[in-house]
């Protein structure tokens, strides 16, 4: 995504940015990284942050098509290790004003890099991946995680295991933003769910599905983003 494209973007949101709060988020693209991409990323990202006054979460994942990720220059196996080292790397990025990072797979010498993100120190990485060793890799690196969310029910479990993992490796659960992708019926998600949904653990929901970005790829954008408004105005009723 170009700093262009995230500028454009934002007029489509500044509706529901203006109206919604932060317990409701409105859906960006969950990006998926690779080490050449670090620093358009850090700078793209604080540029988004700047024309949203603050509002980035970012949320990345390392990818699961071994095609896909092959095709981006990365080998599958060290994708979980790259993205871990990206992560890290933009952080140095948005945070110190010559960064240099010496990982094993991504590295530079000191550079300039700007603008900084409003945020600070930077705004929020939380990890979008699913399992046990998904759970570890969000309390070693990340601030949070985020998920794609069944029920309220199930995903409440799935929030109870990662907060026993945040305790088992000394850190609390409490510096772990949740935030969680769900699935919007047509007229946008009952209150009744954000309700349990919030109980259960969630920081912030996205109303957004799979089915979303197959109709924003055929040219359905603007449909999609009406659609969370109802949703919005019930969020604003959870307390």
């Amino acid at each position: 995504m170009t700093t262009a494209a995230a500028s454009s973007r934002s007029q489509y949101w500044k509706p529901i940015f203006e109206r919604s709060s932060r317990w409701l988020t409105v859906p960006d693209d969950q990006r998926e990284f690779d080490a050449e991409s670090g620093s358009p990323i850090a700078k793209t990202i604080a540029t988004l942050d700047i024309l949203s006054g603050g509002r980035v979460i970012l949320g990345v994942g390392a990818g699961w098509l071994r095609e896909e990720t092959e095709a981006m220059g990365t080998q599958f196996e060290s994708r979980w290790k790259r993205l871990r080292e990206t992560v890290e790397a933009i952080r140095v990025l948005w945070t110190q004003s010559e960064p240099s990072y010496q990982g094993e797979l991504v590295k530079f010498p000191r550079v300039r890099c700007d603008p900084k993100p409003i945020q600070k120190p930077g705004p929020p990485i939380l990890l979008g991946a699913l399992g046990p060793k998904a759970l570890e890799r969000v309390v070693r690196t990340y601030d949070g995680w985020v998920p794609i969310a069944g029920r309220p029910q199930s995903f409440k479990r799935h929030v109870d295991a990662l907060r026993k993992v945040a305790t088992e490796r000394g850190r609390d659960p409490k510096t772990l933003q949740i935030s969680a992708f769900v699935a919007p019926a047509d007229d946008g998600i009952s209150l009744e769910d954000l309700k349990l949904y919030k109980e259960a653990g969630a920081d912030r929901l996205v109303p957004f599905s799979q089915g979303d970005a197959i109709k924003m790829a055929a040219g359905k954008t603007l449909e999609i983003v009406r659609r969370p408004a109802p949703t919005v105005e019930r969020a604003e009723k959870v307390k």
